[in-house]
């Protein structure tokens, strides 16, 4: 896919150049080739304006001509082709008050974040770097372009994307840089909680989410973002160092009966695990947020206020909020298999799949009080819970061989509550294994429950 989207990012090159312009290939594509990673979408510069760009190709799309960028379109691959601009007084410390579209490829890159992303390649693979992007890349080092405090001063969101870079690609951030960074880390309050939510997001998600995390409160952006959100507290539970993070492992779960433990509990680093840096182990990312809710002691109604100040979705919240639901169910029900399978019940298995990867790496922080309450029957739920999940024969209404129309008929009783409410035991029962999964065993067992629930 890499060659095929180079090769024809080169042809809308050559083309734009055919007809007597010039056309690059800038930004992370560049970057991310001397670093010799992957990459997946190509951004061009021209010094074509946005109508002679749709003028050259038979197929485009005017995404963005208020910036000069139209998108073009080759094939099932596109390519967003920005004329080369500068930009005037910045607004509010985000965005540019105008755009004003120049000839001169230099200009254009003057106005970029970092060194690292002012580079550009031409269509034969001539690397054009002004501002010394590549050495500095060589060199392990983030720096703004030019004066770090203009940039700062221009788009607030900078400061956070440079943490995001300087962990993502293990660069240090250059002194001036850094330094420019801390006397305008306030200026974050100009920016949008959804943007700050995700650069949060791609830093905490990237390869060094504990970098990220140290940088971040390091810096002090977390207090400046706008609401008052209290997430330093929460990124700085990332920063415990390896002795802190073993405290509280499953190591220290050891009883006199070793045989409820996982098959790997007594040597995690067998199994891959770096305890020293669990946040980079966890995976899919929403489980990097709920591990550090855990870690503060937040409740998952915390959690969701939080969550929903930082504008996340309704799906991504309830991902990371419904593994801080577990604990809850679990300090109140204990964590034998019953009260495994009715949590299961309760919130599905994605939440307690995810709550068993936490707790693999943090059984203090996944279990809150359960930890020293009942160690072994919390050891014995860590080594079996993935199990009996999996042995479940049943994990909804749906799954039940017994539906609600059947129920009123046999029973000969008009509709109403009563029916999803002996339903609902009928799954249970069901779930434990009290009664097989067969209609004939599940009708018994509901004419009993009619007895006892007060029946129109």
């Amino acid at each position: 896919m890499n060659n095929l989207l180079r090769d024809e990012a080169v042809i809308v090159l050559l083309e734009l150049e055919s007809q007597g312009f010039e056309a690059v290939i800038v930004g992370g594509y560049v970057r991310d080739q001397m670093l010799n990673k992957p990459s997946y979408d190509i951004d061009i510069a021209t010094s074509a304006k946005p109508e002679e760009v749709m003028a050259v190709f038979p197929r485009t799309a005017p995404t963005g001509l208020q910036h000069g960028t139209v998108t073009v379109i080759r094939d099932r691959l596109t390519f967003e082709v920005t004329t080369y601009r500068k930009e005037s007084v910045y607004e509010q410390h985000r965005r540019p008050a105008s755009v004003v579209f120049v000839s001169d490829l230099h200009e254009d890159l003057r106005r970029r974040d970092f060194t690292m992303n002012a580079m550009a390649l031409d269509a034969r693979g001539k690397l054009i770097d002004p501002w010394g992007g590549l050495a500095d890349l060589k060199a392990g080092k983030l720096r703004c372009v030019g004066d770090a405090d203009a940039r700062f001063q221009e788009d607030a969101l900078r400061m956070l994307r440079c943490v995001r870079f300087a962990a993502s690609y293990a660069l240090d951030i250059s002194p001036e840089t850094w330094e420019a960074l801390l006397r305008h880390h306030g200026l974050l309050e100009h920016i949008a909680r959804e943007r700050v939510r995700v650069e949060l997001e791609k830093t905490l998600e990237g390869p060094q989410p504990e970098r990220g995390s140290a940088l971040l409160v390091e810096s002090g952006l977390l207090s400046h973002v706008k609401g008052g959100i209290p997430l330093e507290p929460l990124f700085a539970c990332a920063l415990r160092r390896e002795g802190e993070a073993r405290a509280g492992t499953i190591e220290s779960l050891e009883t006199d009966e070793r045989t409820c433990l996982p098959a790997h509990a007594d040597k995690p680093e067998a199994a891959g695990a770096d305890l020293s840096t669990p946040l980079a182990q966890l995976t899919p990312a929403p489980l990097r947020w709920a591990y550090l809710l855990l870690l503060q002691g937040s409740t998952q109604a915390e959690a969701n206020t939080l969550l929903r100040a930082l504008t996340f979705s309704n799906e991504k919240a309830g991902q990371v909020s419904g593994v801080l639901g577990v604990r809850e169910w679990l300090q109140q029900q204990g964590c034998g298999r019953a009260a495994w399978l009715r949590c299961a019940l309760r919130f599905g298995s994605e939440p307690l799949l995810g709550w068993l990867r936490v707790a693999g790496l943090h059984p203090a922080a996944a279990a809150g009080a359960l930890y020293t309450r009942d160690p072994q029957g919390l050891a014995a739920l860590l080594a079996a819970g993935e199990r009996w999940l999996r042995e479940l024969p049943v994990r909804a209404l749906s799954d039940l061989q017994l539906g609600g129309a059947e129920l009123i008929r046999v029973l000969g009783r008009p509709g109403g509550p009563w029916v999803s409410r002996v339903l609902a035991r009928l799954l249970e029962d069901a779930a434990l294994g009290i009664v097989p999964n067969e209609q004939e065993a599940l009708l018994d067992r509901a004419a009993q429950y009619g007895k006892e629930i007060d029946l129109p």
